[in-house]
């Protein structure tokens, strides 16, 4: 027998052979023995086991027949190896007994007579379709992969697990005008600039010997000889074994994103200068317009008291003139000191509420807790005009405590009830209900009532200074009550409104924190 091409002294007997070919007979190849001219000899039952047919079918049909061989190159060519080497072996395809198409791994051994001629062939076919099919999926992965990394705006490529080049897309060479032989392995740094190149690849280099994604920027050279800036991202790809076997990578040109960072971090720091400066300036006008403020209440406040003095006098004076003159007065004089005495006395109360519009601001406010329903009832006893029969003041309670100022909330509360039962229509018995809502970590307090109303255009206003709605103005009043509460109210940390409408009474209210 001839087993490496050279004639042997003494050819193996088939019955040799055959016996051989037992021995194996229960191994998982599918192993057959055939004449040269393909009829089969001997049937293992590891072949019956991969190709469905029994010993007793296989034995005396011709193998290739049988099995449809589909061989990898011509079957003259196979068998000139045959003689010539003693062996051969290659991949084949073999339709089963089942219907379906296998690939197996085939290797021949051949018995050569004395005369060099082939007697009988020993196969062994190991079916390995699963690796075949598994390297047909590599395969056209790669050339899916390799479609999509062309066809990506990044410049792509891919190296070993070395960190040497091996393979770009075409958008690299485009850019730099390179060739794959010029740029590959360690070719790349010949197109970054060199004041960051050694940067670049002592970066990279660690990432290799660490295995951790790698990303960095920097500016490349195109064709054109220019510089632009790409942020560079690789990861490695791992082998079933969990061990490095590629790195692949793109870069994404970044120049226009990074003059726009530029552009807007030179932008922010002209901002903020400028917001210093605006601060600066506002600082210095707050300043000032406090200082006026400051200046304009004590001139208000000095004004105011000294008014009182003349007035007081004034009405003084009315009162001596209409006892001294006794009924001896006439209607008409009577009449002319009764319009001074009541021009002076609510010149007095515009004074009054002036000064106490003037001392919020002067006078400090002490935060504390304020037990509503208490202070509301105490309002209520000291004055007759918010107890019948004058009027019907609910309260409803309990009231939560809120956090305040006891005299500030006092003045507010006084002046909201007042208002409530004074802008009444002539002969209608005013009906107030006060109650609390919680919002919150807040307490809005509610005061409503049966009056005129106010109309929408004047409710907007009507918590400014010297404001009155028109249908007020037929009432006694200075339209300073209401600013007076919207000051007390925000100098404790609270705020006030009102809804209204004209003909179905107000409701204001006013919002304060709750007491801890």
């Amino acid at each position: 027998m001839e087993g490496s091409g050279a004639q042997a002294d003494a050819p193996i007997p088939a019955e040799l052979l055959r016996k051989q070919a037992r021995l194996i007979d229960l191994a998982p190849a599918a192993t057959l023995v055939r004449l040269l001219d393909g009829t089969i000899t001997f049937w293992s039952q590891g072949a019956q086991g991969l190709y469905g047919w029994a010993k007793e079918e296989a034995i005396g049909r011709q193998s290739h027949a049988l099995l449809r061989t589909e061989f990898p190159e011509d079957l003259e060519i196979i068998i000139a190896k045959l003689r010539r080497d003693g062996v051969w072996s290659g991949e084949l395809r073999h339709f089963t007994r089942q219907g379906h198409w296998v690939t197996v791994q085939s290797n021949w051994l051949a018995e050569i007579d004395t005369q060099g001629q082939i007697v009988e062939v020993l196969e062994s076919n190991t079916d390995v379709s699963e690796r075949v099919a598994a390297e047909r999926q590599l395969r056209e992965s790669e050339e899916r992969f390799r479609a999509l990394a062309e066809n990506l705006p990044q410049l792509a490529w891919m190296t070993d697990a070395n960190g040497g080049v091996s393979w770009y897309n075409r958008r690299w060479f485009d850019y730099t005008g390179t060739t794959l032989d010029q740029t590959r392995e360690w070719g790349w740094q010949a197109v970054h600039h060199p004041e960051h190149v050694q940067r670049v690849t002592e970066h990279f280099k660690s990432a290799l010997e660490t295995g951790e994604p790698w990303e960095d920027t920097f500016p490349l050279r195109g064709k054109d000889g220019t510089y632009r800036w790409f942020l560079s991202r690789a990861f490695p790809i791992r082998d079933s074994r969990g061990q490095i076997a590629q790195w692949f990578g793109t870069n994404t040109d970044i120049t226009e994103l990074r003059e726009t960072h530029e552009a807007l971090a030179r932008a922010q720091t002209q901002l903020s200068e400028h917001a210093e400066r605006l601060e600066a300036t506002v600082a210095q006008r707050t300043a000032e317009l406090r200082e006026a403020n400051a200046e304009l209440e004590t001139f208000c406040y000095s004004l105011s008291h000294d008014l009182r003095g003349p007035l007081r006098a004034i009405l003084n004076f009315t009162n001596f003139a209409m006892e001294d003159c006794g009924a001896e007065i006439t209607a008409t004089s009577k009449d002319y000191l009764e319009k001074v005495a009541s021009a002076a006395r609510r010149l007095d109360r515009l004074i009054q509420d002036v000064l106490a519009f003037s001392r919020l601001s002067r006078d400090r406010v002490k935060l504390g807790p304020v037990e509503l329903e208490e202070l509301l009832r105490g309002i209520i006893r000291e004055q007759p005009e918010l107890q019948e029969p004058a009027a019907d003041v609910r309260v409803e309670g309990p009231l939560p405590a809120v956090r305040g100022d006891e005299a500030s909330l006092t003045q507010c509360l006084t002046n909201l009830l007042g208002n409530a039962v004074k802008f009444v229509e002539r002969g209608v018995m005013p009906h107030v209900r006060v109650y609390s809502e919680a919002r919150g970590d807040k307490v809005r307090l509610w005061v409503e009532d049966n009056g005129v109303g106010i109309e929408g255009d004047a409710q907007a206003k009507i918590f400014d200074l010297f404001q009155r709605g028109p249908r007020t103005t037929k009432y006694e009043g200075t339209g300073v009550g209401l600013a007076i509460v919207r000051k007390a109210a925000q100098r404790m940390g609270g705020k006030v409104g009102v809804e209204s409408e004209v003909g179905n009474g107000s409701r204001f209210w006013l919002e304060l924190a709750r007491a801890a």
